[in-house]
């Protein structure tokens, strides 16, 4: 996986690293580019984490972390410089976060289609007798 500047170096145009000139990019196959061509159905309130193919893509979260949906965008929000990957995401979900200094709740967007659904913060909780109890 590339460094953050070595994805911020491809992001603003830059070549590959052994600069021949040559674009780093090429055309995805099918099976590369099937985890973009959806969009999850999620809600606020599930758990999600990111999908195996994306870890390592973001800062936060991290592999295996489970974050909450608070906002689920129908308009997707493009960002980003044109013919850039960039502008190619589409943020539609925003998933909350803790600053760890302050303790304050906050939100970042994110592109569902990098996401998995897990769970849900409405699902019955199991008790240690087995028992699962719904969520009021």
């Amino acid at each position: 996986m590339s460094s953050p500047d070595g994805i911020l170096k491809i992001l603003l145009g830059a070549t590959s690293n052994d600069d021949d000139g040559e674009p780093p990019f090429k055309p995805a196959t099918l099976a590369q580019a099937r985890a973009l061509m959806h969009r999850p159905s999620l809600s606020v309130g599930d758990y999600v984490v990111l999908a195996p193919e994306f870890a390592g893509s973001f800062r936060w979260p991290k592999v295996d972390e489970r974050c909450i949906v608070t906002q689920v965008l129908d308009d997707p929000i493009h960002v980003g410089e044109h013919s850039s990957a960039a502008l190619a995401g589409r943020l539609d979900v925003a998933l909350a976060f803790v600053h760890l200094k302050s303790g304050e709740p906050m939100e970042f967007m994110h592109d569902s289609r990098k996401l998995v659904k897990v769970g849900s913060v409405f699902d019955p909780v199991k008790l240690p007798s087995g028992e699962e109890v719904p969520v009021e």
